[in-house]
């Protein structure tokens, strides 16, 4: 918080940590920065006012995929863990950074280098949105399709 004066902490989702997580944010004074939006069915808006995109569950589903893809359609570094599925989706330094275990000091560490560092977040940011929009393009698409078909 005092790296980064302006910090906005936005959770996006429903789970059952929700509450939990809730309470101790407010236990720790954190509440004023921390915002538990819920589900939210137009997530881009929020994605477009972000500076990075966290990945943080545990057992990564494709809806999270989704949402990392998303995120990186606004430009936006991903962070995550490893041993969680995304290593596929997130490249080291080139797309984002996946980061070993949960290791909350690493993290901060990562929140502040890019804070501090507007012109390589951005960078990163470029790369992601790159990445998706030529290895996720509708014609790759529907060529791998026809691939599977041509071969079956």
């Amino acid at each position: 918080v005092n790296m980064i004066p302006n910090l906005q902490v936005i959770i996006i989702g429903e789970g059952e940590e929700r509450k939990n997580l809730s309470w101790l944010a407010k236990r720790m004074e954190l509440d004023r920065i921390i915002w538990f939006v819920g589900r939210q069915e137009y997530v881009r808006k929020w994605l477009n006012g972000f500076d990075v995109y966290i990945a943080i569950n545990e057992e990564t589903k494709l809806f999270d995929l989704e949402m990392i893809l998303e995120a990186m359609l606004c430009r936006l570094p991903v962070i995550g863990f490893s041993g969680r599925g995304i290593e596929d989706l997130v490249k080291e330094k080139e797309t984002g950074f996946i980061l070993p275990g949960a290791d909350a000091d690493a993290l901060a560490q990562m929140l502040i280098n890019l804070e501090q560092d507007y012109i390589y977040r951005s960078n990163i940011g470029k790369r992601a949105e790159k990445m998706v929009a030529d290895d996720f393009s509708r014609q790759k698409q529907i060529d791998s399709i026809k691939s599977i078909i041509d071969n079956l």
